[in-house]
């Protein structure tokens, strides 16, 4: 079962300047909204990447992902709008 406490813990871990735990935050299938949308601008390629391949990421996060200036993120982006899609 997922907690409100669980969401803040992801809330402030996700305001971490270390990329990697943005990473994993980004890679939770329970992060937020909120959170998501706060971690699709990170300046980080690896951040946005595993956003990106996060299932639970919504549709409008990904095709803004599939424009990325990143080609990595950008092909992860446009792999996951492809394959949601169908």
């Amino acid at each position: 079962m997922v907690t409100e406490g669980n969401f803040d813990r992801l809330r402030i871990l996700a305001a971490d300047s270390v990329p990697r735990i943005g990473e994993s935050v980004a890679s939770s299938p329970h992060v937020p909204i909120d959170v998501v949308a706060q971690l699709w601008e990170d300046l980080d390629d690896g951040v946005r990447g595993c956003l990106a391949r996060n299932g639970s990421v919504p549709s409008q996060i990904l095709s803004r992902l599939a424009r990325d200036t990143s080609a990595p993120v950008r092909s992860l982006g446009q792999w996951r709008m492809a394959h949601t899609a169908s």
